[in-house]
């Protein structure tokens, strides 16, 4: 029998288990309104009316990603267009929900409304090989689910958990669980708030034991043999891409990432700052951080392109086409037929990156963004140097007084 908690658990078991986040109910017995309903009561803490809009109830991506996961292991496709109608009611959403022609509670069962997951999951399973191969020490997984193709996003999940499952008995893994809403609201709790940036993560911690490191902004969910050393590291008090900082970690040890349907690669701002490019610079947050070592006032340097609405955030966009192109045979790529993925070797990509941008240090840069990202550079440069200015003069007119 299937271990159903814990670390030694089965990861494809767990995570239908914990997906709905509410109490098993009979799936052939129950109508698409009762399913809808009680997997929005296990999103939003109560059991809402037909008439409500599903629009109204505060559900983010990751919660319509829920959603559909959830539904779906019920026994019901809930198509991710109908989840982004905001003024339509829970009813007529529920109306248009169709049966699926797999089992429900039968984690990774191939039917017609997927890929053929047998030959996605050997597919899988080659791509984390590769990534493993050699003296890999450390292993970084990020992924877009709701942009995969051709599969429903229950089954990505289940084959993503059970490779992770497999790989991290021998080599630490990472998941980006970023929680960039701690800029606005500057209050975030570690041991409760989702991942912002994929529900993988999020499913890693419940299935497979993960530990979440400690940083209120850019925090990683990790399991493996190293897990614990990096979890107990309070990474708030270190720099942002510096030697010392988590991205700075995986730089100095045998790291690679895999990337599943996105080129989302928060490690090249290290190569950013390792290349002194003009245009980064840092902002110091301070809020309510709540982790696994309780709570405290605090703060932690984040990303200045990283605050919403910011000057940075409109005119420092990094143009992720360069990031591959720029990577050259440190990016290894393929298609899956579900997604594209992408194996980056951390080290190889910075030794070719970082020459790179100190040749060209907007090369990173979305091309249209260019004009304006070197009158933002210019603009600071003359700000600065006329404060250095005064600065002197003030100096100059104390030692005369």
């Amino acid at each position: 029998m299937a271990q159903h908690s814990g670390p030694g658990a089965d990861p494809a078991v767990v995570a239908h288990e914990h997906g709905t986040r509410e109490a098993h109910h009979t799936p052939t017995a129950e109508s698409a309104e009762d399913v809808l309903k009680g997997a929005l009561a296990g999103l939003i803490g109560r059991l809402p009316a037909a008439a409500e809009a599903l629009g109204s109830l505060g559900l983010d991506s990751l919660g319509r990603l829920e959603l559909q996961v959830a539904t779906a292991d019920r026994g019901y496709v809930l198509p991710a267009d109908l989840c982004s109608v905001e003024s339509a009611a829970i009813g007529e959403v529920a109306a248009a929900m169709s049966r699926t022609e797999r089992t429900p509670g039968a984690p990774g069962t191939v039917g017609r409304t997927g890929a053929d997951l047998v030959v996605l999951k050997d597919e899988l399973r080659q791509v984390f090989d590769q990534a493993c191969e050699g003296d890999t020490e450390f292993l970084v997984v990020q992924s877009s689910l709701p942009d995969f193709k051709n599969v429903a996003p229950h089954d990505a999940l289940s084959i993503l958990l059970s490779e992770i499952d497999r790989v991290s008995q021998r080599i630490t893994v990472a998941l980006p669980a970023y929680t960039l809403s701690y800029i606005g609201t500057r209050t975030v709790d570690l041991t409760r708030d989702p991942s912002e940036s994929g529900m993988a993560s999020t499913h890693v911690m419940k299935a497979i034991g993960g530990r979440r490191t400690r940083h209120p902004v850019y925090s990683f969910v990790v399991v493996g043999p190293a897990a614990q050393a990096i979890a107990d590291i309070d990474w708030s008090e270190r720099s942002t891409f510096g030697d010392d900082s988590v991205f700075g970690w995986f730089s100095a040890r045998h790291t690679k990432y895999i990337l599943l349907g996105t080129r989302a690669y928060a490690q090249v701002h290290r190569s950013e700052q390792l290349a002194e490019v003009p245009y980064q610079s840092h902002v110091y947050v301070e809020g309510s951080i709540t982790d696994a070592a309780g709570t405290r006032q605090g703060g932690a340097y984040v990303y200045a392109r990283d605050v919403p609405d910011s000057r940075d955030a409109q005119v420092f966009g990094v143009n992720t086409d360069s990031i591959f192109d720029l990577g050259g045979h440190a990016v290894s790529r393929r298609n899956l037929g579900m997604c594209e993925a992408a194996v980056i070797d951390v080290r190889a990509f910075e030794e070719i990156v970082v020459p790179a941008l100190r040749s060209n240090p907007y090369a990173l840069l979305q091309p249209e963004l260019l004009v304006p990202a070197q009158a933002l550079v210019e603009e600071r440069a003359l700000q600065e140097k006329a404060g250095r200015q005064a600065g002197r003069h003030q100096n100059a007119t104390k030692e005369e007084v």
